[in-house]
């Protein structure tokens, strides 16, 4: 996948609607109470997200997909693809979280590695956003292009809006894990919180597994990602609230 793709068949809908998603989310955790020159490390997620993929993600997966299909056939890997799917699907947590965490990594470096749990979860979200809205405005400027209408609505009905449901969650989903990073190394535990977003990510997109074995629909995976989203999102909006009476009820919080 080329990192330009990302950027193909651009529509004002279909960025707008992703940025207004992105907003939602960030005014759920108060993100306008956050200022700071660290701010300008969330515009990292536009260059970060398509090189992570487009670079990394995308043509390791596809080795690793060929590797199975070349050595066992379609029909073994697909007997086996709970198995056989794992390192596919752990490829992109691993990588995606590194990335979304590099720009926290480096601001954290550049203050002598000292940061505050609430800054460190504030630049994990902030980038998290960018990185999710990227994502959200290549899939929705596709279905943009494709003809979606509103007319599709009344013919199509929840089928039309499942991208567009899919695409909110999903935005959710990155703000919460690139909180959950930033959190982590701002309380010296980087590399813990690191894997433990990537699992979190692996086993979302494992989800995906079921489907190819026709034991979920999309519909079904769909509901999955929602509830893990809402569920970390509410762990991030617990640890963020919980820093902030820290500070105001006069603690210190740890660097």
């Amino acid at each position: 996948m080329n990192v330009l793709d990302f950027f193909a068949n651009p529509s004002f809908a279909g960025i707008g609607l992703s940025i207004v998603f992105g907003v939602v989310w960030l005014a759920a955790l108060g993100a306008w109470q956050w200022r700071g020159k660290w701010l300008w490390v969330s515009l990292a997620g536009i260059v970060v997200f398509p090189v992570s993929i487009g670079i990394f993600q995308s043509p390791l997966q596809t080795v690793i997909g060929n590797f199975f299909l070349n050595h066992y056939g379609l029909p073994t890997y697909l007997d086996w693809i709970f198995l056989m799917g794992i390192p596919v699907v752990l490829v992109s947590g691993l990588i995606q979280e590194g990335f979304k965490m590099l720009p926290a990594v480096l601001w954290w470096w550049g203050q002598n590695r000292q940061l505050r749990p609430q800054t460190g979860l504030a630049i994990g979200a902030m980038v998290g956003a960018v990185f999710g809205v990227v994502e959200a405005q290549w899939v929705l400027n596709q279905v943009f292009a494709y003809g979606f209408t509103w007319d599709y609505i009344a013919v199509y009905g929840i089928d039309a809006i499942w991208p567009f449901w899919e695409r909110f969650f999903t935005i959710g989903f990155h703000i919460a894990l690139g909180a959950l990073t930033g959190y982590g190394l701002a309380r010296g535990k980087g590399w813990q919180f690191y894997l433990i977003a990537s699992g979190i990510h692996t086993l979302a997109n494992y989800s995906t597994l079921f489907y190819a074995k026709e034991m979920l629909t999309v519909v079904q995976i769909e509901l999955v990602v929602a509830v893990i989203s809402v569920i970390v999102f509410g762990v991030v909006l617990w640890l963020r609230w919980r820093k902030t009476e820290e500070i105001g009820g006069g603690r210190t919080a740890k660097e």
